[in-house]
């Protein structure tokens, strides 16, 4: 899982080099379309929630990308 700041910083500067997406205009403002979910590919915290909250958790490993570099 990646940390939530580190899927923000990425989405907002993907989608300002990216030519056929619309620019996401002030950080400010993309934090906030963000925490909404109205970005390129939906919700990270309903993406999540969908699988922390799955009904078979003794098969997921959660881990954080610090937690795999370590």
């Amino acid at each position: 899982m990646r940390n939530p700041k580190d899927v923000f910083t990425s989405s907002f500067h993907y989608c300002n080099m990216a030519s056929f997406l619309v620019k996401p205009g002030p950080q400010s403002e993309f934090l906030q379309k963000f925490l909404d979910g109205k970005v390129i590919f939906g919700s990270w915290f309903d993406h999540v929630k969908g699988w922390l909250n799955a009904e078979e958790k003794q098969h997921i490993m959660y881990i954080s990308y610090e937690e795999l570099i370590k």
